[in-house]
């Protein structure tokens, strides 16, 4: 997907199913929410709520009235910064009322009547998910290539490096620095270095797979999270990208970039050891000369 384009509003990798606490709140419910691409998990109280939203993303968190303090829940979700975009939707019914300004005070975004019909709670809630995604993509875009930014690299390299250890799968993580940047500013002006800023960002839409998740950090530097790969398919996806640049970089100052790569779990089984890992053969690639790709050196057995 171009990186420069606003994402779906429901996009097709999990992250468009709604978390149910409790009961289904209406009939015809969960074909309500298919109708409007979205699903549906429920599970029965606030502790498989609390495994479930560690596990994924919620599109929306809906609380229907439970036996347990569903503000405990709230207090919860409000407390991971991983779920700071996501809408939380009280339910509330006749026998059990839960007051809206003690509920938003918890950190809620709403409070539906219990009497409300399917379409109604089905609309109200995607409507939430739109403005919770339109404000989303503001706070976790760089403004100037719309990648998206260090705040959301922060936040997502913990939780894909928890997931990639509990399912026993890889993951790679690319530290990325354009060469000889500072000279472009310097001979071409602040402009052309925005313009190649933007253009680099192209480059990684369209060498990466679209689930690869491309940052910009700041200034010339620039992070991948690839997620299930290991480090020779992050190596060829970034010679890929070095092919996208010569096409999107037309017109533009010649640069080339340098990356260092460190894979899970052979580098590290930690966030911070994986940086560690990237940061030292990025080092080392502009070392070597820049324009070039660094992996740590893995030793074969029976040699």
């Amino acid at each position: 997907m171009d990186p420069t384009q606003t994402p779906p509003l429901f996009d097709a990798r999990g992250h468009d199913r709604i978390l149910l606490i409790g009961e289904a709140p209406a009939t015809g419910f969960p074909d309500r929410l298919r109708s409007l691409g979205l699903g549906l998990v429920t599970v029965p109280g606030v502790e498989q709520a609390q495994h479930e939203a560690s596990e994924w993303t919620p599109a929306a968190i809906l609380v229907a009235p439970i036996a347990d303090d569903p503000l405990g829940l709230v207090r919860w979700v409000r407390g991971q910064n991983r779920l700071a975009f996501v809408p939380v939707v009280l339910l509330a019914s006749a026998e059990q009322r839960t007051r809206p300004a003690e509920a938003l005070h918890a950190g809620a975004d709403d409070v539906l009547s219990g009497s409300l019909d399917a379409a109604e709670i089905a609309s109200s809630i995607a409507a939430r998910i739109g403005r919770a995604r339109s404000l989303e993509h503001l706070a976790l875009r760089d403004p100037l290539t719309e990648l998206l930014n260090l705040r959301f690299m922060n936040d997502r390299l913990p939780a894909e490096v928890g997931r990639a250890a509990r399912a026993k799968t890889g993951l790679c993580f690319a530290l990325i620095e354009l060469d000889e940047f500072r000279r472009v500013i310097d001979e071409e002006g602040h402009a052309a270095g925005d313009r190649l800023l933007a253009g680099f960002s192209r480059a990684l839409g369209a060498g990466l797979r679209s689930y690869d998740i491309g940052c910009r950090l700041g200034g010339n530097e620039f992070a991948v999270l690839f997620s299930d790969c290991s480090a020779a398919g992050a190596e060829a996806a970034l010679g890929h990208v070095r092919n996208q640049r010569r096409g999107v970089l037309s017109g533009l100052p010649p640069i080339t970039f340098s990356a260092g790569l460190a894979e899970f779990p052979g580098d590290g089984g930690s966030v911070d050891e994986l940086l560690e890992v990237a940061d030292k053969n990025l080092r080392r690639a502009r070392r070597l000369g820049c324009d070039c790709t660094v992996v740590t050196p893995r030793v074969e057995h029976g040699r």
